[in-house]
């Protein structure tokens, strides 16, 4: 066998160091600007939190992991621009022509830059990580933990930032781009929330789904959080979203080296640097233009303008103007010319034909929306606005509700001021859920007439159920708890005759101990107090009384050494309904308070419990 048969053919080397050498003498400032501004992320900033965290009984452990998500909206920011430098050649005609010119394949040359730009941000994680340890800023165990969500938030944005560098020959379009990854999916679903519950019956104005969850920067601002209790115990959530966007990161980052491989050099400068993309990049540029442009319109006017059939008829006007607007606004970018009018543009007329069909079926309730009612024996729970109602009797109340509001449907949408909003939130045993929300007349002489959405919706919030989730404290309500307990008159409706000062009185920690457990709990149990009524003076002045109940627990917080480091405070704060019937009586009984209606009439039939 010959010699020439016995050697190996060489492998292609990963990365180039000349060029690696090069990048980092050009571009240097922008890494040494990362390194020094983590360095006030951690170290120095946690050292200047310590005088906070003694006063609210936080840690340092707290604060350098807290300071984790702050590195990552750095991250962000140095990502692109790390980005934008090392892969610079890409967006110059001539640079490019250069690099082409170079015996050096793609792949290493992808490599080589990609690393230049990633390697100085994680080096600087572990300096600062390694100088804070020897420092003792934090326990290691929680500066390990900040060093793998810096890391990760690197990979996350990096990866994004690769992959719109390779989509584009333009180094302006470059950070727009870039936003546009990032901010797109709440954008779209902030947008298209906002027009359509317009017209769409029940669609809640604002409110998340899954369109949200493209947008990592305020998905992680939202679920990675950190918790610390009295006894010091640390808790992290949110590690999980952390490691799936890092694996999308490294994703987005293999298809930039595929792109890369395959992308035509000869389009720097480019407003879209890969064909097969420009298609996309138009459609995208028309729909987008379309929901934006109705939102900025639907905006700057108040909602009565904007209501029913009408409403959807001005906004799918307005999504076709802004289609046409973003059409020929990609075809005037990607061909750098205004003279685009007389390109092809069935595109368009699809696009527009799309829009006016989403619109159409969505004010007709042809995809059945507005109807939807979930079964009772599928729901676990339900929010009615922020109260949290799990008893099967309210829960058929609130769908009893609910299918009234849907009957009204043609009377609210005619109303030009409606003055009550009611949001309902229903999960699912199967962890699905259903948003509503409506808009309606809540005019108070509707509060007494029973069928109305006005009794039902009282009914439902003046259930013991929910006035105990409105009212009652967490914190125990013993003798030993309750620190301070007033009842007071409320000055602003009293009706004192001449110039008497309000009454007041303060009970003992006992007094009040036997009050609420025999007066005020039972009397929530049958929903006689903490009741809430529409924003009319006269239901006001017949319902409540002219005093209110504060009492005001604390309980003491010990450190590992048995010392108090803090109070917690928590209370009973409620206005005294006129229907109260066993507190009203206990007061009756022992004190000289003068129980009266706002309006006027004393409430002394209460006296015997009648």
């Amino acid at each position: 066998m010959s010699l020439e048969a016995l050697k190996v053919k060489s492998k292609t080397p990963l990365f180039n160091i000349s060029i690696i050498l090069n990048l980092l003498q050009r571009f240097w400032p922008v890494w040494t600007a990362y390194f020094v501004l983590i360095v006030f992320q951690l170290p120095v900033n946690v050292y200047n939190q310590l005088e906070t965290a003694n006063y609210l009984n936080q840690s340092a452990d707290f604060f350098a992991i807290s300071s984790g998500y702050e590195t990552m909206q750095l991250s962000f920011i140095f990502s692109i621009v790390s980005v934008m430098s090392v892969f610079s050649h890409l967006y110059s005609a001539r640079s490019c022509g250069m690099v082409c010119a170079l015996p050096i394949k793609r792949e290493t040359m992808f490599l080589s830059c990609a690393f230049t730009g990633i390697m100085p941000m994680l080096l600087s994680d572990i300096v600062v990580f390694a100088v804070s340890a020897v420092m003792g800023v934090a326990n290691v165990k929680y500066l390990l933990l900040w060093l793998g969500i810096t890391v990760m938030g690197n990979m996350v944005f990096y990866g994004m930032a690769l992959f719109c560098a390779c989509l584009t020959g333009s180094i302006a379009i470059l950070p727009l781009l870039y936003l546009v990854l990032n901010f797109t999916g709440s954008v779209v679903q902030n947008c298209s929330k906002f027009i359509f519950s317009r017209f769409v019956y029940g669609m809640r104005s604002l409110g998340g789904n899954f369109l949200g969850y493209l947008t990592p920067i305020r998905v992680l601002g939202r679920h990675l959080l950190v918790n610390e209790d009295a006894q010091g115990v640390i808790k992290v959530a949110g590690i999980g979203y952390l490691g799936v966007y890092c694996a999308v990161g490294i994703a987005l980052s293999l298809a930039a080296l595929l792109i890369y491989k395959r992308r035509n050099m000869e389009t720097a400068g480019d407003i879209v640097a890969v064909k097969s993309l420009k298609p996309i990049f138009k459609y995208c540029m028309t729909f987008g233009t379309a929901l934006v442009l109705a939102e900025l319109v639907c905006s700057m006017l108040p909602p009565s303008v904007f209501r029913g059939t009408g409403a959807a008829v001005v906004i799918m006007l307005l999504m076709l103007l802004g289609a046409a607007v973003g059409w020929y606004g990609a075809e005037m970018l990607m061909q750098k010319s205004f003279y685009v009018f007389k390109s092809k543009f069935k595109g368009l007329i699809v696009s527009c034909a799309v829009i006016a069909a989403v619109v159409t079926g969505a004010e007709f309730n042809l995809f059945g929306f507005e109807n939807r009612i979930p079964e009772p024996e599928n729901i676990k729970s339900v929010n009615l606005d922020y109260y949290n109602i799990q008893e099967p009797e309210n829960i058929e109340r609130v769908l009893q509700l609910h299918k009234s509001l849907i009957l009204s449907k043609k009377d609210n949408e005619q109303l030009k001021n409606p003055n009550t909003v009611i949001g309902i939130h229903y999960f699912m045993n199967n962890g699905r859920e259903l948003v509503r929300e409506y808009s309606i007349g809540g005019r108070s002489d509707q509060f007494d007439i029973p069928g109305s959405n006005m009794n039902r919706y009282y009914e439902i919030i003046n259930s013991p159920e929910v006035i105990k989730l409105r009212y009652l404290p967490k914190t125990p309500v013993t003798e030993d708890n309750i620190s301070y307990c007033e009842i007071y008159e409320n000055s602003q409706y009293s009706y004192n005759q001449g110039n008497e000062p309000p009454q007041s009185l303060t009970l003992t920690a006992r007094q009040a101990h036997q009050l609420f457990y025999d007066c005020i709990l039972p009397d929530m149990e049958e929903g006689l107090i903490g009741r809430e009524y529409p924003g009319d003076e006269g239901i006001y002045n017949e319902n409540l009384t002219n005093f209110r109940i504060q009492i005001q627990l604390h309980r003491k917080i010990e450190d590992e050494n048995g010392n108090p480091v803090d109070t917690f405070w928590d209370g009973f704060f409620c206005a005294l309904d006129a229907s109260a019937k066993r507190t009203i009586k206990w007061l009756n009984e022992n004190t000289e308070l003068k129980v009266r209606t706002l309006k006027g009439p004393p409430v002394d039939e209460f006296a015997t419990g009648s």
